[in-house]
Parts: structure tokens; sequence; C-alpha cells
């Protein structure tokens, strides 16, 4: 009789430790990131409040006002001025 053997997996174990680690460090990235956005919220919302000259002191330019971007028909570029 000949003796068979078996080769077994071995066991998946799970280090909660590690785990809850890697799933802090994601959520953690997630929230940097929200926070991220909401810096750049504010940034923008500051931006477009100011006039040309106060973008032009800051080294900033608004190439189109907002009655021209929203008189083009919509999906066409807003052609350069001259």
């Amino acid at each position: 009789m000949a003796a068979t053997t078996y080769q077994t997996r071995p066991s998946l174990q799970i280090d909660g430790r590690a785990t809850l680690a890697r799933f802090a460090a994601h959520i953690g990235e997630l929230i940097e990131g929200a926070r991220e956005g909401r810096r750049i919220e504010a940034r923008y919302f500051e931006l477009s409040r100011l006039s040309g000259a106060d973008l032009a002191r800051r080294g900033l330019h608004r190439p189109y006002t907002l009655a021209e971007l929203i008189s083009q028909p919509a999906g066409r570029a807003v052609t350069d001025r001259q």
C-alpha cells in the first residue's frame, strides 16, 4: 500500500491590527482629500469675488466675463477676443 501525502494550504490568518491600521490610513486620506476640496472651494469663491484689477495685482487674469461665457451656445468654445 502506497502512502499518500496531501499538501494543505496555509490557513488564512487576518491580522486585525494591521487591517485596522490600513483602514484608518485610507479613511485619513479620504478626510484629507475632503479638506483639500474645501480649501479649493474657498479659494475659488474668494477669487471669483475679486475684480479684474484685484486679480491682476495677484498676477492672475480672468480671460472672459461671465456674460461672455453664458452667451455662448452649449458645447461651443468662447472665440478668442482681438
